[in-house]
């Protein structure tokens, strides 16, 4: 039998089954020893009792024993070494597994060595405006989700029209950075302040998501910041962030070159964005990616968009997206590129119709939106908590501190 031990990974914390040839090669060896004894002891006996024989009729018979002795001894010896190769054969594996485990601790070593790097170069940008937003404790969740779940040690970039006292205990060590919105980002391209009507008051706070370049660029810590993560406050992480970075990495960073000029590095000005719940759009910008050196023409087309229907009925940014993206299908727009990309295992959103099949998962995807605007009314409040508990990994005493709120806030 073979001797298998169980060990834990130190990077992925994933047991390793490890098997050891030495022991597999002594549990052959009393077959060995077997063939080698009992073979030329069938063959010693069969002659001396030929020997010992008088008659011919008698040796007549004990040339048939000995014949179907031989026969057994030969038949047991074959099917010997076939253990012996089948053993050999696993021993051989077992080694190789041994070099797969030890291939999977360097490469989970160098998969902590990507996540500094994304530390490094990749930034999280949220935006949390008005009263009942700064009120809630939806900015913690988030934080905390990416921290926890996330495993996310790099800096998260918060825009908030709060006073500044209401995230006064998040300091530099914590890598979150607090910014405020400057007054000339109200205003229109002509310099004069926006006029928002009822149904689309929403877009005053929507439209920011078109500065994220520029408040990065206001901060020098964020100075080697190459692509940046925008998240509504209402998306938590459910798994590692690295995951997705690196999956989503090569589409991201790729020169975009197919209809030349307006963008960094002589290509595209790129947006990527996942792809939406509803056909009605197509996209949703809940989340999206910027890239550093190429995004900040299709930003400031969204930009544009969004303060050209600031007087009409519609609040939806996604509807300023819409129009970009026709005017590029139609070829008015050659400069910027809007990216879709798949939500995969990356991102979910929480809808009454797929609640309860996602809280009874034991991994969740990377990002899980709660929509908290649409679907959070029409979903039991208790099992909201169970669910938000599991995903923020609250202890007990966090529970009851009331610091992550009892329930999905129900933003209107």
């Amino acid at each position: 039998m073979y001797v298998v031990k169980s060990q834990l990974n130190a990077y992925s914390k994933v047991p390793i089954t490890i098997y050891h040839p030495a022991a597999a090669q002594s549990d052959i060896m009393p077959l060995l020893h077997y063939q080698y004894v009992f073979l030329p002891a069938v063959v010693t006996l069969g002659w001396l009792l030929v020997t010992k024989q008088d008659s011919q009729r008698s040796r007549r018979s004990m040339h048939s024993i000995i014949k179907l002795m031989l026969v057994a001894a030969l038949s047991q010896l074959v099917l010997s070494l076939l253990l012996v190769g089948n053993h050999l054969a696993e021993v051989n594996r077992s080694s190789d597994i041994n070099e797969i485990s030890m291939k999977a601790d360097i490469y989970n070593t160098s998969q902590v060595q990507v996540s500094n790097h994304y530390a490094e170069t990749h930034a999280i940008f949220l935006i949390s405006f008005g009263e009942q937003a700064a009120d809630s404790t939806l900015v913690e969740r988030c934080v905390l989700s990416l921290r926890r779940r996330g495993q996310w040690t790099g800096y998260i970039v918060l825009l908030t029209d709060a006073p500044p006292s209401r995230y006064e205990d998040w300091d530099e060590e914590n890598n979150v950075i607090v910014m405020h919105p400057r007054e000339e980002h109200f205003n229109g391209a002509d310099g004069k302040p926006l006029e928002f009507n009822r149904e689309t008051l929403s877009l005053k706070v929507k439209r920011f998501k078109t500065y994220v370049l520029d408040y990065v660029d206001m901060d020098k810590r964020l100075n080697k910041i190459e692509v940046i993560y925008y998240l509504d406050i209402d998306i938590i992480a459910g798994n590692k962030l690295e995951h997705l970075f690196r999956s989503k990495q090569q589409m991201i960073e790729s020169p975009h070159q197919l209809r030349g000029g307006g963008g960094g590095e002589g290509g595209l000005s790129t947006l990527h964005f996942f792809t939406p719940i509803s056909s009605e759009y197509p996209f949703q910008s809940g989340t999206f990616v910027v890239k550093r050196t190429s995004s900040r023409h299709c930003l400031e087309l969204w930009r544009r968009e969004i303060e050209n229907i600031a007087g009409g009925t519609l609040g939806m940014d996604q509807a300023a997206l819409r129009t970009i993206h026709e005017q590029i299908e139609a070829g008015f727009e050659t400069k910027c590129r809007l990216i879709r990309m798949d939500n995969e295992d990356f991102l979910s959103f929480l809808k009454p119709k797929n609640f309860n099949k996602i809280s009874q998962l034991s991994s969740y995807s990377t990002l899980i939106h709660l929509s908290n605007s649409k679907f959070a009314k029409w979903m039991d409040e208790e099992q909201q908590n169970t669910f938000l508990h599991a995903v923020l990994q609250l202890s007990e005493e966090e529970i009851q501190s009331g610091k992550y709120g009892k329930s999905i806030i129900k933003l209107t």
